[in-house]
């Protein structure tokens, strides 16, 4: 995973994944994925080659999660940057607005595919752009927001 803190969030979420299944008030109704059981928790790498198109990279995102569904994963790991890709011109450019809605199309997806998500995306908050890590929960809702802390790139803040 591109983030330390991404890998703590999975972590946690997978330490608390036997009190999130009992309590989760019937929103997992998914049976287990063949071969599974009741305390199997399916993780899923997605790799995936963004490109410059925000909304052609939310498309994907999009099927991804589908898929993921459909094979009884739970929580999705995507790249970092996986929203705009990976391009300093393509990120700088996104405005705030165009940001969020690319983010509530991932979480209405988390939402409809009942599944957890971990998304790299770039973020803006006010004049900060950081580059983060966003945890969805499957009702759509983020729960989590990570900003990259050590940076390689000279576009984001440090988090």
């Amino acid at each position: 995973m591109p983030y330390a803190r991404s890998a703590r969030c999975l972590a946690a979420l997978l330490f608390a994944w036997p009190l999130v299944a009992r309590s989760d008030g019937g929103e997992n109704t998914r049976p287990p994925a063949e071969g599974a059981t009741s305390h199997t928790l399916r993780v899923a790498a997605v790799q995936m080659r963004s490109t410059r198109d925000l909304s052609a990279n939310v498309v994907r995102i999009r099927e991804h999660l589908r898929r993921c569904a459909r094979e009884g994963v739970r929580v999705a790991v995507f790249p970092e940057c996986a929203l705009t890709g990976y391009f300093a011109e393509a990120i700088t450019q996104r405005t705030a607005t165009e940001l969020a809605e690319a983010e509530r199309q991932v979480g209405e997806a988390c939402r409809e595919s009942n599944l957890y998500a971990i998304v790299g995306t770039p973020y803006r908050d006010g004049d900060r752009l950081l580059n983060s890590a966003v945890v969805f929960h499957p009702s759509g809702r983020v729960i989590e927001r990570y900003h990259k802390i050590q940076l390689a790139e000279a576009w984001p803040t440090p988090g």
